[in-house]
């Protein structure tokens, strides 16, 4: 790629940010441009956040593949963590019961040790 070249990268979620610092440390002039109000915020980040491991819809193997895809990506963006407060909801029609969350926080749990 020639050294002189500018480069727009147009959306500042995983994979624009991420190419965005790639183009950037091989020298390349990098311009990121985001209209939301901070970068890496919108899914898959945002369903990590919301408890994406806990969806009844994924299996055990998808869940853990998640786990595993969000220590990387917090090890990549470790600013991209809005530490707060988390509540598990289950609306009143879901079929299922909070109960039933805890075999998969236990997966989840000795998976991350």
């Amino acid at each position: 790629m020639a050294s002189n070249a500018k480069i727009a990268v147009i959306g500042g979620g995983i994979a624009g940010a991420t190419i965005a610092l790639y183009l950037s440390e091989i020298g390349q002039d990098v311009t990121l441009f985001e209209k939301g109000p901070s970068l890496v915020n919108g899914p898959p980040i945002c369903h990590l956040h919301a408890g994406g491991n806990l969806y009844r819809e994924i299996s055990d193997e998808q869940c853990i593949t998640l786990l595993h895809e969000s220590i990387d990506l917090v090890r990549f963006y470790p600013d991209a963590i809005d530490y707060r407060p988390t509540v598990i909801a289950v609306p009143v029609e879901d079929s299922g019961s909070p109960q039933e969350l805890y075999r998969r926080l236990n997966l989840l749990q000795n998976e991350y040790k």
